[in-house]
């Protein structure tokens, strides 16, 4: 798909597209139904070859408690104030102990973890509550040591910097600050021989404005108008597919290459008990086959009562439920792992990792 530039519409021109717009999705929307309302739930394609029963793990942070190494063979969580870390045969190994929950954290290499517990906005001249941790022996790094390695020609003048943010084209970016207060903006991708860094912040977040959804470069610099906004009120972290062939919006899903809509939520016929309403709010794309991982969360008006995980191919448009295929329940956080063969997720206080066949 051809990305274009194109400037933002007077009022008057927006509310003419929005019009229309809203007429084409309306239009689509009976189409989708039409066409994926008769979608199994179960699929019988999706063939689980093991689950692994990792150990005791808490849902914090709560947007993102999993994380895998680049390389994969790593998974991270928290368990009881606690930093873990488990390779995908279960054998654990204790980091180090956590003083405050993290905001978030990413792996930034195969063996430093960032962890960032700000719970306030940065002031000006204030020290961050972020600290790089070696996931075999604890111990601490310093900004600069670890932008040493990066940029050693320009680390020097770094004392401080925001918690790393995965971009759409998959990279890690850091914004950093220098001695002046300038802010300077570090893109790059871990690898186990040496780290691809850019200081030219071209790497985009997706962003919505008032019309559509705008990739945004990583400074503001720049923005590209990518897709539709098909609803008034969207989901604030939309997910952008890495080929950029794919927006996931919360419970809806849109083909770029013809703008259709696929309201993934419309694909559950039957309510779990006590529930009164169910709707996807987690996903990630699968970097290695066509289908995406999906948090299910159905509530009965007043709390989150049953959650369950399941995978959406792209290609086949069939919606699988995992629980009831490995026979576990309330199932969150699910994570593909580097190469989309194993997911790991939580399942009533625990972590487990399930690896499939044939992929």
């Amino acid at each position: 798909m051809d990305i274009i530039l194109l400037e933002l519409a007077g009022p008057d021109d927006r509310e003419e597209r929005m019009k229309k717009s809203n007429l084409f999705q309306a239009i689509i929307g009976a189409l989708i139904l039409a066409t994926f309302s008769a979608a199994p739930l179960f699929a019988a394609d999706f063939e689980v070859t093991k689950v692994v029963e990792i150990g005791p793990a808490d849902l914090v942070p709560f947007l993102g408690p999993l994380k895998w190494s680049p390389d994969g063979t790593m998974i991270s969580y928290f368990s009881k104030g606690y930093l873990m870390i488990s390779d995908t045969l279960g054998n654990t190994h204790q980091v180090r102990k956590v003083e405050s929950m993290p905001r978030v954290y990413e792996w930034v290499s195969d063996s430093l973890i960032c962890i960032d517990s700000q719970t306030d906005f940065r002031r000006a001249g204030e020290i961050s509550d972020k600290v790089m941790i070696n996931v075999y022996d604890g111990t601490e790094r310093t900004a600069q040591d670890f932008f040493q390695e990066l940029v050693s020609d320009e680390a020097s003048d770094i004392v401080d910097f925001d918690s790393p943010r995965r971009t759409v084209e998959g990279n890690l970016c850091f914004r950093t600050y220098t001695r002046s207060g300038r802010a300077k903006y570090l893109t790059y991708k871990p690898s186990r021989r040496k780290a691809v860094v850019s200081t030219q912040a071209s790497d985009h977040y997706p962003r919505w404005g008032t019309d559509a959804l705008y990739l945004v470069r990583v400074d503001g610099s720049d923005s590209v108008r990518f897709a539709r906004k098909p609803y008034e009120h969207m989901p604030r972290s939309p997910v952008v597919s890495k080929d950029l062939r794919y927006v996931l919006m919360g419970g809806t899903l849109q083909r770029l290459s013809d703008s259709i809509y696929i309201v993934l939520d419309t694909m559950i016929k039957e309510l779990p008990a006590r529930t009164e309403v169910c709707g996807f709010v987690l996903g990630s794309f699968n970097e290695s086959v066509s289908e995406i991982l999906l948090q299910l969360s159905c509530d009965d008006g007043h709390m989150y009562v049953v959650n369950s995980i399941g995978v959406f191919n792209l290609l086949s448009n069939k919606l699988t439920i995992i629980d009831p295929i490995i026979s576990k329940s309330n199932c969150t956080s699910p994570r593909y792992s580097p190469d989309g063969r194993k997911i790991a997720f939580l399942s009533e206080g625990k972590l487990f990792i399930l690896e499939r066949r044939g992929l």
